[in-house]
């Protein structure tokens, strides 16, 4: 399987250093060696779940044991043959429902089951898709449970311009605090990104009048700007200029939310 996703999908240009990275951590990490992590930053459309699933069929090729997770049930499905389950079923996370326990997440730990835990401890990849939208503390929680994940590679599959981690009545700040941009060992952690958009580019010779182009196009566009924090135009993807139709009060649709 591995040949074959790499003959029908190579790693572009950009990828190779970072798939020769995770090689060479697969490939040398020892039992007693502190956890690698590597993270990938990358927009929809530029191969991270094929990119995962060559770094998957790697690792088991070496006979490795490599576990996959994603932060929800659907980003999980896509790794249907793979058998990815969400961090919290994979790890045994607790839901976080009282907000005072936010405060002390680094008392926070998973859930014992010996049968999961005898798993985990013997793998040697963990692969964590969309994990921007896991709330920091399911990383702490983790690292905390299982020995700090000592021996094991760990890869972070991530886009911070989709949907970050849910922080009730949070605003700007507490949201942003909750990414695992703000683990304490974040800037220990090799970070690479993906910039190409491998599905607009697969379409470079459509017709430039097609509504299929058209609308990838626009897309493609949308992830761009907020990614970047904009600027947004008001004709753009991402923002509408609407009117009320009562008081004709000029509004901003941004991303489904009405702001005057």
């Amino acid at each position: 399987m591995l040949d074959l996703l790499h003959q029908t999908q190579p790693n572009t240009a950009e990828m190779d250093p970072i798939y020769n990275s995770v090689v060479e951590a697969m490939d040398n990490q020892r039992s007693n060696d502190p956890v690698r992590i590597i993270a990938i930053d990358a927009m929809g459309g530029s191969g991270k779940t094929t990119f995962a699933k060559k770094i998957f069929y790697r690792a088991h090729s070496k006979n490795k044991i490599v576990l996959g997770a994603a932060a929800t049930g659907l980003a999980a499905q896509v790794y249907e043959e793979l058998e990815f389950e969400t961090v919290h079923t994979r790890y045994g996370v607790p839901v976080m429902e009282d907000e005072e326990e936010y405060d002390n997440i680094n008392n926070i730990e998973c859930m014992y089951n010996p049968q999961r835990a005898e798993l985990i401890n013997a793998a040697d990849v963990l692969i964590f898709d969309e994990v921007f939208s896991n709330h920091k503390y399911c990383i702490t929680a983790i690292m905390k449970t299982y020995g700090e994940l000592r021996g094991k590679v760990v890869i972070f599959l991530m886009d911070r311009g989709q949907t970050s981690p849910v922080v009730k009545h949070g605003g700007r700040r507490e949201t942003v605090n909750a990414t695992i941009m703000h683990l304490p060992l974040w800037d220990s952690i090799e970070r690479y990104s993906l910039n190409t958009n491998l599905r607009l580019l697969a379409m470079q010779n459509a017709d430039p009048t097609d509504e299929h182009f058209l609308r990838q196009q626009r897309y493609a566009q949308a992830l761009a700007e907020i990614r970047t924090n904009g600027p947004f135009s008001p004709s753009g993807p991402v923002c509408e200029l609407m009117s009320d139709e009562h008081t004709g009060e000029k509004l901003l649709c941004f991303e489904g939310i009405i702001t005057s």
